[in-house]
C-alpha cells in the first residue's frame, strides 16, 4: 500500500513539474511575412521611368518593413508612402502597426544603361511576436532594357533639351560646351564624346538655326 503511495506521489510530482516547466516556442511559419511586386513595364529603354508596386503582408509581425533593392544607377522617387516612415538613403519604409502596405515608387532608367536584364527586387520583413524572430521575403521582377540605335552627338545634342529636337537651343549649346570642355559622353550616343571640329560645327548649327543632320 506504501509503495502505491508513493508511487502516485512521484507521478503527481512529474505532472506538477510538467505544467511548471516552460513551454517551448513554436518557430515562425514560413508566411509569418509576405512580399509581392510589380512593375508598370518589364521591358524599357534607356531613360525611360517605369512605376513599381511593392505590397507587404505584415499582419502578423511587428514593425513591418520594405526594402527596396534596384539596380544600381537607377534613380528611385517615392510617390506613395502608405503611412509609412520612407528612409530614402536606402529606399526602405517602415511602420509601427502590423498591416498590410503598399508602397509606390518610380525608377529611371539611366540613359547610359547598357541593354540586358534588372532585377527590380523588394523584401518585406518584421520581428515575430510569439519568438522575437526576424522573419523576411523577396520578390523580384526582371526588367529588360533594349538598346537603341545610337544617334549623332549633333542630333543628340539637339535633342537634349526640350523644343525643336532637329535643332540646336540656347541651353543645348551650353550644354555640348560643357561636355566638350570636360570630355564628358553625350548620352544616346554609344559613349561618343565631342571633339573640337564637332563643337565648332554645333556652335553653326546654333547660329544659324540650321536643322540638325549627320554627325
Amino acid at each position: 500500500m506504501r509503495r502505491h503511495s508513493r508511487g502516485v506521489v512521484a507521478v503527481a510530482c512529474l505532472l506538477v513539474l510538467a505544467a511548471l516547466a516552460p513551454t517551448a516556442a513554436v518557430a515562425a511559419p514560413a508566411d509569418a511575412v509576405g512580399v509581392t511586386t510589380t512593375v508598370s513595364d518589364t521591358t524599357v529603354e534607356p531613360g525611360d521611368t517605369i512605376t513599381v508596386e511593392a505590397t507587404i503582408d505584415g499582419d502578423g509581425v511587428h514593425g513591418p518593413l520594405i526594402d527596396a533593392n534596384v539596380p544600381d544607377g537607377w534613380a528611385v522617387e517615392a510617390t506613395d508612402d502608405d503611412g509609412g516612415t520612407y528612409k530614402s538613403s536606402t529606399n526602405e519604409w517602415l511602420w509601427l502597426t502590423a498591416g498590410d502596405y503598399t508602397v509606390t515608387y518610380t525608377l529611371t532608367v539611366p540613359s547610359t544603361a547598357s541593354a540586358g536584364e534588372y532585377p527590380v527586387e523588394n523584401e518585406g520583413s518584421g520581428i515575430y511576436p510569439s519568438t522575437s524572430e526576424y522573419v523576411a521575403d523577396t520578390d523580384a521582377v526582371t526588367v529588360t532594357v533594349e538598346s537603341t540605335e545610337a544617334m549623332t552627338v549633333r542630333e543628340a545634342v539637339a535633342s537634349y533639351g526640350d523644343g525643336d529636337d532637329s535643332r540646336v537651343e540656347d541651353g543645348e549649346i551650353q550644354q555640348a560646351i560643357n561636355w566638350w570642355q570636360t570630355d564628358t559622353e553625350v548620352p544616346g550616343t554609344d559613349g561618343q564624346t565631342i571633339d573640337d571640329a564637332t563643337i565648332q560645327q554645333l556652335v553653326s548649327d546654333w547660329v544659324t538655326g540650321a536643322e540638325v543632320g549627320g554627325n
